[in-house]
């Protein structure tokens, strides 16, 4: 079947319906594309509320950052919103395994000289997980993102609307299916946005 042939077949069976007097499938289509929208303006007011938080923020560990990222073994691209501090533990843990990797698996010297030993494997073991110096300062993070924005009531406002458009995007998912989306379809954030 050739290339054109396909789409055309596809949208013809999605108008079958449409013929037979019924509009159930043009509904579901509707919603779908409101709940891509209110995704989009989701993200929109994010991004608003951090940058504008970052503006006003006075301690640069807990400035957080949003970005698409696709986890190892997955093809899924997820939203993820770091403070600074959670970056940079990321980055310490993994340059820590590849340093502990290196030195306890020397490569090969090629022919080694009458006597010479190879250097002995380092006796250090893997580094601390990361999880463990996030979670420690955690708490720290939260209150510091809920100092900020009781002094500032234009992050009050974002955060509102931002929960107004999560309960417009809740209600729209109800009334097609009951079923949770595939992971990597909703926009999430490692960060808290109500205080």
């Amino acid at each position: 079947m050739n290339r054109l042939r396909l789409p055309l077949m596809l949208f013809g069976l999605s108008l079958a319906p449409l013929a037979q007097g019924s509009d159930q499938p043009l509904d579901e289509v509707l919603v779908e594309v409101n709940r891509g929208k209110l995704i989009q303006e989701m993200i929109k007011l994010e991004d608003r509320f951090f940058e504008r938080y970052n503006e006003l923020n006075t301690n640069d560990d807990f400035d957080t950052d949003c970005d698409l990222e696709t986890r190892a073994g997955t093809r899924v691209e997820r939203r993820y919103c770091r403070a600074v501090y959670q970056t940079r533990a990321l980055q310490k843990e993994a340059s820590g395994y590849l340093y502990f990797l290196q030195k306890n698996n020397p490569p090969p010297s090629g022919n080694p000289a009458p006597g010479e030993q190879p250097p002995p494997p380092l006796l250090e073991g893997p580094p601390l997980p990361s999880y463990m110096e996030i979670a420690a300062r955690q708490k720290d993070y939260q209150e510091n993102i809920r100092e900020v924005v009781r002094k500032h009531p234009e992050l009050q406002e974002l955060l509102r609307e931002r929960h107004e458009l999560g309960k417009r995007y809740e209600a729209s998912r109800g009334k097609t299916s009951s079923a949770k989306p595939a992971a990597g379809n909703e926009a999430t954030s490692a960060a808290p946005l109500l205080p």
